[in-house]
This record gives structure tokens, C-alpha cells and sequence, in this order.
């Protein structure tokens, strides 16, 4: 599916990316301080939060929104922050692509008992 998306224009744009996944999970007061020495890039790209209670959410910005995302659903939740996966993009049609990529992943698939099958009877 992969390259049925991507962009034909434009080569996979991935020259550095910003991973966290540490043995220990972030809390409230280490997520605020890396968020001050990222804050200032601006390049637009997606990325994947994943949380303490297993929560995913993914989104597209720069560094900076991603943290302050973080920052909001860890406050709303009370939680903490297990891993960080954020990369790049040329575009921001090519960070939606991508941000549309990552919620793939993730789909589940619905379970209907009632639907008749042959190969069960």
C-alpha cells in the first residue's frame, strides 16, 4: 500500500528522525524539559506517540506540536509517555500521506458473529 500512496516526485524523504524509546517512561517534568531543546524546529512531518497506558496517537507537525501534544493528552490522562517516533516529510501533503500510513497500522479490523459463513455450518 505503501507505494501506491507515495509520491512519485519526491524520494522518501527520511535524512534524520527523532526516536525515543527508552527503557524508562517519560514523566510530565522529563517530557518538558527535551521539549525545550527540540522546540525550536519547525519542519513539518508525522509521528507516533505512544503512551503509558498503551494509548497510541499520531499526528502531523513539527517536533514542537508533537511535544506539545504529548504534553496536553499525558496532562488529560495522567499518564506517561513510553516512546516518541517522528519523522520528516518534503510536504505537508506528503506529512498527511504519512500520518494516514501510521493510523493504517493500527486498524482494527471489526468482528461481526452474525455474518453468515459457509464453512462454519
Amino acid at each position: 500500500m505503501n507505494g501506491v500512496f507515495g509520491s512519485a516526485h519526491t524520494p522518501h524523504h527520511a535524512d534524520w528522525a527523532y526516536r525515543y524509546t527508552g527503557t524508562k517512561p517519560l514523566s510530565l517534568t522529563d517530557l518538558k524539559a527535551e521539549y525545550k531543546v527540540r522546540e525550536r524546529d519547525t519542519r513539518t512531518g508525522s509521528y507516533t506517540i505512544i503512551f503509558g497506558n498503551d494509548h497510541k496517537y499520531h499526528g502531523k507537525g513539527s517536533i514542537e506540536r508533537m511535544f506539545t501534544s504529548a504534553i496536553l493528552k499525558m496532562t488529560f490522562s495522567q499518564t506517561t509517555v513510553k516512546s516518541f517516533d517522528w519523522t520528516p516529510a518534503v510536504s505537508n501533503r506528503e506529512a498527511f500521506k504519512e500520518e494516514y500510513r501510521r493510523m493504517q497500522t493500527d486498524k482494527v479490523l471489526p468482528n461481526y458473529p452474525q455474518i453468515y459463513e459457509p464453512n462454519k455450518l
